[in-house]
């Protein structure tokens, strides 16, 4: 019988550590749907929230979200200067849609400091949209009820390797869209 070394993690670390491994699994293999252990999403915003958020990275986040992360010391700051921004509709950003083309980028000499986007969206469900590149075997589809203006706001903050990744979420679902990704298959309306 072998014995374990060191603290055993405790509930709080457990769910931390779940979370993590969801958000890694839904960059890894970006349209995915990946199973999430929330059932809301503001329960998913506060699970993501505690798992990548501390004090040396800069938050835009809805007040609620900052009061319910005031323990991981969270630096609230203006849009442009977020590292992550949680948004629970594009219309909750300050300029609407339009609030994607301020977020961070990165430079080349340092790609990921591109903002990380957490955005509430309705997974499986609207027009579909393909998906290529690293991760992806081919082509994907993603059903996603976003209109066709993300679509083509996302691709102009795109030049690789500077850019934007994205998370969305329904609450018991998240999906990753990484920088690196082509989105097609989107018209204009």
């Amino acid at each position: 019988m072998s014995k374990a070394y060191g603290p055993t993690p405790g509930l709080a670390e457990k769910q931390s550590q779940q979370v993590f491994r969801a958000l890694v699994r839904a960059l890894s293999y970006p349209g995915r749907l990946e199973s999430f252990p929330a059932r809301s999403l503001r329960q998913a915003f506060r699970l993501i929230g505690l798992t990548l958020v501390d004090g040396n990275v800069g938050v835009w986040a809805p007040s609620w979200l900052l009061l319910d992360l005031r323990g991981q010391d969270p630096r609230p700051v203006a849009l442009e200067a977020a590292d992550f921004v949680f948004a629970e509709q594009l219309e909750s950003l300050p300029a609407g849609p339009d609030s994607l083309l301020a977020l961070k980028r990165g430079t080349h000499l340092e790609p990921e400091a591109g903002a990380t986007l957490i955005l509430g969206a309705p997974l499986g469900r609207g027009s579909p949209v393909l998906l290529r590149g690293p991760g992806i075997a081919g082509e994907i589809q993603l059903a996603v009820g976003l209109p066709s203006l993300f679509w083509q706001l996302r691709s102009q903050i795109l030049a690789y390797p500077l850019g934007v990744d994205i998370l969305l979420t329904d609450g018991p679902q998240v999906v990753g869209l990484p920088r690196s990704v082509e989105v097609g298959g989107w018209a204009m309306s």
